[in-house]
């Protein structure tokens, strides 16, 4: 039967759009051409190596290696060479495309676009990478994206006008703006009007520096404050003081500058909370007497009606009897009061993101880390990073997310958990099998001390048992052994290289410092409550020499440095769970035991 020719052009068009769609079908990247063999794996579990050719949209065609012709429903084709079936190789979303683990890696890659610090994305992907369910084109799209941000975490990358920037570039604009800021403070006090333009320029170099905010917000208060009409100019100075809180959240003196801030502009609430929270960083003359001073100048009916300001000032009154209060609020002209900084000169350098850190050992070849308390406390608003004594084929330090676990209410002590990537084993410590070591034993300690340069490096002290007093409430251990902020958490460990306390504060006395640590008895009772514990291990190795270069040497491995970062780490462990010290105050006596880390 002839066709009629509207039927035959309708049918012409029909094979043209067929053969279209055939050639426009995606590939799995150029693995799947059809002269190039590739693996197949199917719905069902199983695998075919051969040459892949798409049919139309439903199917494809297979020619096995071993010789056999097969035509398969392209819904049976679940990967080719570990991609999704047509998935481009080249696309930066390769692989994630058509599986739970996928869409897991996009959300993760959202979030990981919107971090204020690299870390950030470099402690979600890593926590990403530890799943085992991953098929091999979501774990490569995932090693490419932490790469990109591992680099950016290693420079100290920050995000500058809406880029990351880093290295060599970062660091001509930090110097740039410190420059400017170094000309401006020489003339502050005679030409204020010119230094502000400086400081004004610095932010123009580099708008994260925190003094030229610092500064900014320090010469408006005082222009402002008592002042007719000076409303406009406090709000300026609030503007900058924001802006510098943000970038140094926990120095005292920004806290209590902030908070007289906003208290003289009627906020009283605000301005309490801010003081009280420096205060209880750091209790100075200057930040108690301004908390002090704002309760005395609260109106009587504020403070009555409001529960929160009425508790303040209850806690306020307890200074009394050590502080006087301030004549007037007063901005804290120097940044670096009440507080330990790395860097006093700036306080722009250090690694981004890094809110404190102390050290940490290995209990277990499986990757559990024992700290203190007041090191890793919670998860709650932080998460931890472990870094390691060696270095990848980079020359960068070998770092590591880690997990919290659990802290002690009773002992100062607390348990993370570092996964290996590739499953491998940790070096740890032995666990000493008596309660106490001996009086009088020789001992060493190894961590990552604050060494006043802004390094991080791993070092050893020797010292001897002191007392073994079991007594004591918080303390089994008093030794004879000098540690600083930075030891805290870190192991001490006897000639046999066996953990016999941990690290965890100093005591003055008189004229005497007195180093505190946690025993065996007490990391054993630790334990015992512990529901994720592992297994203890001890080690019946006969006593040998006390060999100091040769201990220093075999602990390196086994004791990490504890790197405490403020953030979440909760959305991506959902993810994945859905998948599958300083120096002592003076003073003749101080019963409290300051903390070393």
């Amino acid at each position: 039967m002839a066709l009629k020719p509207k039927t035959l052009l309708l049918l012409t068009a029909t094979l043209v759009a067929a053969l279209a769609l055939v050639v426009a079908l995606p590939t799995a990247g150029a693995a799947s051409a059809p002269d190039a063999a590739v693996e197949i794996e199917l719905e069902d579990g199983t695998f075919l190596t051969g040459h892949l050719t798409p049919i139309s949209a439903r199917t494809a065609s297979i020619a096995t290696t071993d010789g056999r012709k097969l035509l398969i429903p392209v819904k049976r084709i679940k990967t080719v060479n570990g991609l999704p079936y047509g998935v481009d190789a080249n696309d930066r979303n390769a692989g994630v495309k058509q599986t739970d683990a996928g869409r897991d890696f996009t959300k993760i890659r959202d979030r990981a676009d919107r971090v204020s610090e690299p870390v950030q994305a470099v402690d979600m992907w890593e926590r990403f990478l530890s799943r085992t369910d991953l098929p091999e084109g979501v774990r490569a799209s995932a090693e490419a994206e932490l790469s990109v941000w591992k680099t950016r975490y290693q420079e100290g990358a920050e995000k500058v006008r809406g880029q990351w920037i880093g290295g060599d570039e970062l660091k001509e604009m930090k110097e740039t703006a410190n420059a400017l800021v170094e000309e401006a403070l020489s003339i502050e006090l005679t030409n204020p009007t010119d230094a502000m333009r400086k400081y004004q320029q610095a932010l123009a170099a580099y708008p994260n520096a925190f003094r030229p905010h610092y500064r900014l917000a320090y010469v408006k208060y005082h222009q402002g404050a008592g002042q007719i009409g000076g409303n406009r100019i406090l709000a300026e100075a609030e503007r900058h003081a924001r802006a510098a809180l943000r970038l140094q959240p926990r120095l005292p003196a920004v806290l209590s500058s902030m908070g007289a801030l906003v208290f003289v502009r009627e906020d009283y609430e605000r301005g309490l909370e801010y003081m009280l929270e420096a205060v209880e960083i750091a209790p100075t003359d200057l930040t108690c007497g301004n908390l002090l001073k704002a309760v005395d100048d609260i109106p009587e009916n504020f403070k009555t009606a409001n529960p929160r300001m009425r508790a303040i000032a209850l806690r306020a009154e307890l200074l009394r009897e050590t502080y006087n209060a301030n004549g007037e609020l007063l901005w804290i002209e120097d940044f670096r009061h009440g507080s330990d900084i790395t860097n006093p000169d700036d306080p722009d350098t250090g690694p981004p993101g890094l809110r404190g850190n102390g050290s940490g050992w290995f209990i277990s070849a499986d990757g559990y880390v024992v700290t203190n308390r007041h090191v890793a406390e919670t998860d709650e608003g932080f998460y931890y990073r472990v870094r390691m004594s060696t270095k990848d084929d980079d020359g960068n330090f070998i770092e590591y997310p880690a997990r919290f676990v659990a802290a002690d209410d009773k002992y100062d002590i607390a348990l993370l958990k570092v996964e290996h990537p590739a499953g491998e084993d940790f070096n740890y410590f032995y666990l000493l099998e008596d309660d106490v070591p001996p009086v009088q034993a020789d001992v060493m300690t190894a961590g990552y001390p604050t060494t006043g340069t802004g390094n991080f490096v791993f070092q050893t002290a020797r010292g001897t048992v002191s007392s073994n007093d079991t007594s004591d409430e918080d303390f089994d251990l008093f030794l004879d052994m000098k540690t600083t902020q930075g030891n805290s958490g870190g192991p001490i460990f006897d000639r046999n290289g066996h953990v016999i306390g941990i690290t965890t504060a100093y005591r003055k006395v008189y004229d005497s410092i007195i180093s505190l640590a946690v025993g065996p008895r007490q990391i054993r009772d630790f334990f015992s409550d512990v529901d994720e514990a592992p297994s203890l291990s001890y080690d019946s190795a006969t006593d040998r020499e006390f060999d100091a270069v040769e201990l220093a040497a075999e602990v390196r491995s086994k004791t990490v440095l504890v790197l405490i970062f403020a953030g979440e780490a909760d959305e991506i462990e959902e993810i994945n769970d859905d998948a599958d010290d300083g120096d002592a105050d003076d003073g003749d006596t101080d019963d409290e035991p300051e903390s070393e880390g």
